[in-house]
């Protein structure tokens, strides 16, 4: 560039010499805590911030919510540290489910998925919030925990006693909230009939930015499914992009995939526990 009458090489903008980034569209895949140095040239990534899924809660209980998914683009240069959030335990005895740990870039954290409610409360808020617990007899159903604005979704509603009667009556949980959508409600009603756990919402497909990452294809943060209380009675389905399945008596909860921050599914009628939330994840593309 040719100097200007003040010497300058900066087209005559007072102040410093703007910088271009030069990623090469560079992707890691981080699953462990630890740094990722930047190419030399880079100056502005894209970051997709998974946190950890909320665990499912115990006896007749919500899906854990999906973990906090935020992408979005940073300022960013040399060595970067980075956090990956562990997913929420499942709860224990009378319990609802542990919130999922936060996930972090560059000193910039999404929200760990809420956690599954256990019967007769709601769920708990975080990046999705966790599903909500199924009725008593006396009362109806709870809901769902909030989820974090541009990172995830409300959990769904635990079902409400059925006319059908105590003995056949399912009362199951809401789905965890996902990255990509809500809960869903749980159904009222008896078994044999309609009642049944509501599924985990769906996780956010990020392939048009990253291209196919691991065995969900680039879709993370699925919500768990809810469980229900009468063997037979169908439990919520996970949530694609991790979410795992709830449970209902003879059947077993699905933990969230591994790296996906996906929720665990909620426990079932018979004092049971659901699983554990997924670990997160952080993807950085080098722009």
């Amino acid at each position: 560039m040719p100097r200007n009458k003040s010497g300058s090489t900066n087209g005559g903008i007072i102040g410093k010499t703007n910088k271009s980034s030069f990623g090469k569209c560079k992707q890691t895949d981080q699953t462990a805590t630890g740094n990722i140095t930047l190419l030399s040239g880079t100056r502005l990534v894209k970051a997709a911030i998974i946190s950890g899924g909320g665990g499912g809660g115990y006896d007749r209980a919500g899906g854990g919510g999906a973990g906090g998914l935020l992408n979005k683009e940073f300022n960013a240069e040399g060595t970067v540290p980075v956090v990956i959030g562990g997913g929420g335990a499942a709860g224990g005895p009378g319990s609802a489910g542990t919130n999922g740990a936060v996930s972090t870039f560059n000193g910039t954290s999404s929200v760990g998925g809420g956690g599954g409610a256990r019967s007769g409360t709601a769920g708990s808020p975080g990046g999705s919030g966790g599903g909500g617990g199924g009725a008593s007899p006396c009362n109806t159903g709870f809901a769902g925990g909030c989820g974090t604005a541009c990172q995830g979704n409300n959990g769904g509603t635990g079902s409400n006693p059925s006319p059908a009667g105590v003995g056949t009556d399912v009362r199951a949980s809401g789905g965890g909230g996902g990255a990509g959508a809500v809960g869903a409600n749980a159904v009222t009603g008896a078994f044999p009939g309609s009642g049944a756990g509501g599924a985990g919402g769906a996780g956010l497909d990020i392939s048009p930015d990253y291209g196919n990452i691991g065995p969900t294809c680039s879709v993370f943060a699925g919500g768990g499914g809810g469980g229900t209380r009468i063997s037979g009675a169908p439990a919520g389905a996970g949530g694609t992009g991790g979410g795992g399945v709830g449970k209902s008596p003879n059947t077993s909860a699905g933990a969230g995939g591994t790296n996906t921050g996906g929720g665990g599914g909620g426990g079932d009628g018979c004092g049971n526990p659901g699983a554990a939330g997924g670990p997160g994840r952080v993807i950085v593309k080098e722009l």
